[in-house]
C-alpha cells in the first residue's frame, strides 16, 4: 500500500508554467510581494485571509463593476456573506 493517496492525473510542467493559476501568483508577487510556493500556501492564504484573497482575485480579473470595493467580506456569517459591498456587478456585461 502507497504511503498517501494516489495521483489519478497531473498536468504537465509546461500545462503548470502556461496556466492561470501560476500566472495569478506570479501577479500576486509583483503585486503583493507576497510569494506562494505551492498551491497549498495560496489556498492556506484564501483561508486565513479571506478578504485580501478575494480582493486581489477582484483585482487580478479586473472585474467589471460600478465602483471599487474596500473590502471583498463586509459580513463572514454563513449563509448570509456579503460579498464585495457596495460596487454591483453586472454578471453580462462582464
Amino acid at each position: 500500500m502507497a504511503d498517501g493517496p494516489e495521483l489519478l492525473w497531473q498536468p504537465t510542467d509546461e500545462a503548470v508554467a502556461g496556466s492561470q493559476l501560476t500566472a495569478f501568483t506570479d501577479w500576486l508577487v509583483g503585486e503583493t510581494g507576497q510569494a506562494f510556493p505551492d498551491y497549498e500556501a495560496l489556498w492556506q492564504w484564501s483561508v486565513d485571509e479571506p478578504d485580501a484573497f478575494w480582493m486581489a482575485i477582484f483585482r487580478y480579473f479586473e472585474v467589471i463593476s460600478d465602483g471599487t470595493p474596500d473590502k471583498a467580506l463586509a459580513d463572514t456569517s454563513m449563509p448570509g456573506a456579503s460579498w464585495f459591498p457596495g460596487v454591483k456587478v453586472n454578471y453580462a456585461e462582464h
